[in-house]
């Protein structure tokens, strides 16, 4: 008996679309794409946001690896790009939809408009703060929206309830930083102490939304434990320790390491736990790289709950806002586009062996 796509995310051997399955084929077409773009996506964020920018002076010669940093950028660049062109597709798909809503359809569309019309001159030029903030309202409401559909469907429920607290994170985060700056401006200390409150519930939340994609993946394997989540956790921890300790790194690889995750945790704003900050960015971005590298699930899931958790709760930042988009987009169009989710699982099945 053929598994119920609605029901189980893994691919049983030898399972066939239904025969009254609704064709699709602008779903059929992006979705392939989906975890292609999450490994080009994990590759620009360690390169670009992590390991290029802190290798010239962590140690003796890095002038040398000059390189690395502009490789860094460009790719950073192509893949805004490749990611803009695939939501553009996607939206089209999502569009051409006509069991979901109208009001829905022109709504996550218009959402969508807004993510890639605020993050394409981002590869340019940077974004003013309150675009910035216009780009993070934008794109937490979508991941929200999408994350409605999402929910009903058993198949992208974990992705939906991942993407619903890593958008909530995001706008309380966001919240928190403009409490901050306002009191900052007007030296309002109960303003600022409530910032720190509300910035502390952001990290919680971030925290919670990386704990549900642990459970996810580690339990693809029928599993309470995976080795692979498990290694991702100890790293961070190891990671973070690195960050911790900054100038007073014994060797310098450890001070290239921790300086490269304190890159990668971003502008880290003056509320919360910094270390825990760190930790979280770097567990989901080790996450991120265990989704990918699943096998006999199906690869669009994977791809969209790693660019989840690669866009996490930085929807301010361009890139991080198209991998949340892209991801959206994904949920939707896999929850909906049955025929698209067969095909998805019969492309990520293994040819079976002929009987004997």
């Amino acid at each position: 008996m053929a598994p119920d796509p609605e029901t189980d995310t893994s691919v049983a051997e030898g399972a066939s679309a239904p025969a009254q399955a609704e064709p699709n084929a602008a779903g059929s077409a992006v979705l392939p794409w989906v975890r292609p773009a999450a490994i080009l996506g994990l590759i620009a964020t360690l390169l670009g946001r992590g390991l290029g920018p802190s290798v010239l002076g962590s140690f003796p010669g890095s002038d040398r690896f000059e390189f690395i940093p502009i490789c860094g950028a460009v790719l950073t660049q192509a893949t805004s790009l490749l990611l803009a062109i695939w939501a553009l597709f996607g939206t089209r798909a999502l569009l051409s939809r006509q069991r979901l809503p109208l009001p829905f359809r022109f709504a996550v569309s218009s959402l969508a408009g807004v993510v890639l019309g605020l993050s394409l001159p981002a590869a340019l030029l940077p974004l003013p703060s309150f675009l910035g903030r216009i780009l993070a309202l934008a794109t937490a409401a979508l991941a929200l929206l999408a994350s409605a559909r999402g929910i009903r469907v058993v198949a992208t429920r974990a992705l939906a309830i991942v993407a619903a607290m890593l958008a909530v994170s995001a706008v309380v985060r966001q919240l928190g930083w403009g409490m901050a700056v306002y009191a900052g401006e007007h030296a309002l200390v109960g303003l600022s102490v409530a910032s720190r409150w509300v910035g502390t519930a952001g990290l919680l939340m971030h925290a919670a939304a990386t704990a549900s994609a642990l459970v996810w993946l580690a339990t693809r394997r029928r599993r309470l434990f995976s080795p692979w989540t498990t290694a991702a956790m100890i790293a961070s921890v190891i990671v973070t320790r690195y960050a911790e300790l900054g100038q007073r790194a014994t060797s310098a690889f450890t001070y290239f390491l921790g300086r490269s995750a304190t890159t990668l945790a971003g502008p880290i704003h003056p509320i919360g736990p910094t270390s825990l900050r760190v930790f979280l960015v770097t567990m989901s971005t080790l996450f991120a790289l265990v989704a990918v590298c699943q096998r006999r699930q199906v690869a669009p899931l994977v791809g969209a709950f790693a660019l989840v958790l690669l866009g996490g709760v930085d929807a301010d930042m361009p890139l991080a806002a198209l991998f949340t988009a892209a991801a959206s987009l994904t949920m939707v169009l896999v929850g909906e586009d049955k025929r698209s989710l067969w095909d998805a699982m019969e492309a990520s099945t293994e040819t079976p062996r002929p009987a004997p």
